[in-house]
């Protein structure tokens, strides 16, 4: 996770920018933001955590999603057959079988860039080292929390609710039946929500709540 900081703070370096951002990360993503805020706290306004956790010390994903994640190259399996095998851990059963033409689309999209498994593997060591449960107290900016419901077989919603008690200036929405990839099963509502939240902190209106929000 250092690296995928570091990463961050050189473009920022580059690009010349000096003043605090809204960052938002999903998933692996979350983690790097959650990271690079700790590390670099004045160059962070706001930061949306969205289908995330806080590492090694999380709950666990879903036992058919470890397997999926963690299970080597099936030779009988092509390119394609094996992405749409995660597809189904990344989103709710009932938005699987119903939407198969964008999961149809997403996979087209994911073909045209040659998966390196090198670098898979080290992305997933990143994740899977990542211990940041007894950081999530410094995070102090206003942060907006998004996870799917019981359907994110990826990263357990429970998670959420732990990472919004810990973080004192939170709060949490959880989208009711969506899964890991809520951001694009429910992309209207996301969208709403993060444009809400940067509105709010962009006027010093944001208020963090203990009970979370469903929607």
């Amino acid at each position: 996770m250092d690296d995928f900081s570091n990463d961050l703070e050189d473009l920022m370096n580059y690009l010349s920018i000096d003043r605090a951002f809204i960052w938002g990360g999903v998933s692996m993503g979350g983690m790097i933001a959650m990271h690079f805020a700790y590390k670099n706290p004045g160059r962070v306004r706001g930061l949306i955590l969205g289908e995330t956790n806080f590492g090694v010390k999380s709950l666990p994903p879903s036992k058919e999603a470890l397997e999926v994640l963690l299970q080597p190259p099936n030779p009988s399996l092509d390119r394609r057959q094996m992405l749409i095998e995660r597809m189904k851990v990344a989103f709710s059963r009932s938005f699987f079988e119903r939407h198969r033409d964008e999961i149809e689309h997403i996979v087209d999209l994911r073909m045209r860039f040659e998966e390196d498994p090198k670098a898979y593997n080290n992305q997933l060591a990143a994740v899977l080292t990542f211990d940041f449960k007894d950081k999530l107290s410094a995070i102090t900016v206003p942060t907006l929390i998004v996870t799917g419901g019981d359907e994110d077989y990826v990263v357990n919603p429970e998670n959420s609710r732990i990472m919004n008690q810990s973080i004192p200036n939170s709060k949490l929405v959880i989208l009711r039946g969506a899964g890991h990839l809520a951001i694009i099963e429910r992309a209207d509502d996301y969208n709403r929500l993060v444009l809400n939240f940067i509105n709010e902190v962009i006027n010093g209106a944001f208020k963090p709540s203990k009970e979370p929000m469903v929607i």
